[in-house]
């Protein structure tokens, strides 16, 4: 039976799960500062500006630290929220080594989370191996992120020699904001005195 209870139940608990899904949906999440470390790894890279948005330069006629061949250049942190990291990147080479098609990329890009490294998916533009120069790629990347991962941006000189890679970014690190679950569980609360009401 239809009653005018009935009704107002229906009424107040429809009305009471639309503004607790309102709360949510409407609160912004916060931009998160980052401290990021640069790191040569015995090269001569460098790094053009600070996150957010910057180009990591990475090793062309340096020495690896230890002696060896492979230098990585990173610009690395560790989290400290769980958030998610945004970022477009360009990748281009100007390394004029010499080699096979499937041997042109002497020097990678890529990010590394929590020990794994990952390349960067790069097309080569330009038929000819030996003419490897320019604009090499772009993309966007957008990866969940925890508390304590530790990441960072990379280019490896597998030469050491020959010319640069570059890796341009643009990243923004987005956290929810702490206010959020506060105004999630007072719009609960709300619901469930308007409730006990009726």
């Amino acid at each position: 039976m239809i009653t005018m209870k009935n009704v107002a139940r229906f009424i107040s608990c429809f009305v009471g799960n639309v503004l607790v899904g309102l709360i949510v949906i409407t609160v912004p999440i916060a931009t998160h500062a980052v401290a990021f470390q640069f790191d040569t790894g015995g090269g001569d890279g460098y790094l053009s500006d600070e996150y957010p948005s910057f180009t990591i330069v990475g090793n062309s006629w340096g020495k690896h630290a230890d002696g060896e061949i492979g230098t990585y250049t990173t610009y690395s942190t560790t989290f400290s929220r769980h958030g998610t990291l945004v970022f477009d990147w360009i990748y281009t080479s100007s390394d004029e080594n010499m080699g096979d098609y499937e041997d042109v990329f002497f020097d990678p890009a890529g990010y590394k989370l929590n020990g794994t490294y990952y390349d960067l998916p790069y097309n080569v533009y330009n038929d000819d191996p030996y003419e490897f120069i320019g604009v090499i790629a772009s993309g966007s990347m957008n990866l969940s992120i925890e508390s304590g991962d530790k990441f960072s941006w990379w280019v490896l000189s597998t030469d050491d020699c020959c010319g640069a890679a570059t890796l341009q970014v643009s990243a923004q690190y987005a956290v929810p904001e702490p206010g959020t679950l506060a105004l999630l569980g007072l719009g609960i609360s709300g619901l469930v005195f308007v409730r006990r009401r009726m």
